[in-house]
């Protein structure tokens, strides 16, 4: 996996980064800024650009699941995948970038095997529930307070991403996984017990295993079903998890007919 890694430093997908006029520019240069909110022309160009045969099948995945050009934010930009929680001074791009050059063996073991410390200086991009620091239930403003994160984690769920593709529908856009709207939103998957290939665990995430008794459950391999709450605060949009939660299984035929 630290090859796999080191494999995408000239990943497509990463590559993406504008200047104030939202014209491309160089992701080093002075005032590029790397994120998700790109102009529309420059978000259907890129998008055009990684599903060419110059770009690999991955940043193409990766693209799919970071926004569509068909859909715009109150301020004209195109609007971002309903993962992406980061906001303000955070740019999204610039700190997965920071993830993928500093990664090290130590970092996925972590997140492998654990046990999750979350000390690590390199960037968090909020996927984690469990480092939610909500100010109405904390004594003092938690904002001035230095987060570590779970590097490994955090870079694997990046990967992970490609099985989240977004889509455009009647001006609004959809996440994988996500329902209800931006800051009202929940995040569900499913948790299975058996092998499957990458294929047959997309189907099972873009799926809507919530629908499900639990016999339909178990013949799909599904053990369980989670969801957590998405909350963005109300300054600059930033993103949070709420802790996972189970979901119910929904009645079988018996159950139905019971009066």
């Amino acid at each position: 996996m630290l090859e796999d890694a080191a494999g995408e430093l000239g990943a497509h997908a990463l590559a993406l980064a504008y200047d104030e006029q939202g014209e491309r520019a160089a992701p080093d240069s002075e005032g590029a800024t790397c994120d998700l909110k790109p102009s529309p022309a420059l978000a259907r160009a890129f998008l055009q650009e990684l599903a060419s045969a110059t770009a690999d099948r991955r940043s193409a995945d990766l693209g799919a699941a970071f926004f569509s050009e068909l859909v715009q934010d109150n301020n004209d930009n195109t609007k971002p995948t309903a993962l992406h929680f980061t906001a303000g001074q955070q740019k999204f791009l610039e700190m997965v970038r920071e993830l993928r050059e500093n990664l090290q063996r130590g970092h996925l073991e972590e997140a492998l095997f654990g046990p999750w410390r979350s000390v690590d200086p390199l960037p968090s991009l909020s996927w984690d529930s469990t480092m939610a620091r909500q100010y109405a239930l904390r004594a003092v403003d938690p904002s001035s307070e230095k987060r570590g994160s779970v590097a490994g984690a955090n870079w694997l769920a990046v990967i992970g991403l490609t099985f989240f593709p977004v889509a455009a529908r009647r001006g609004r856009l959809f996440t994988t996984g996500v329902k209800g709207g931006w800051k009202d939103s929940t995040f569900r998957w499913p948790v299975w017990s058996v092998p499957c290939t990458r294929r047959e665990a997309a189907s099972l995430l873009r799926g809507d295993a919530t629908s499900l008794a639990a016999h339909e459950r178990a013949a799909l391999g599904v053990s369980q079903v989670f969801e957590c709450a998405i909350a963005r605060s109300d300054q600059g949009g930033y993103g949070t998890f709420s802790p996972a939660a189970v979901v119910k299984a929904a009645p079988g035929p018996r159950e139905r007919r019971r009066p």
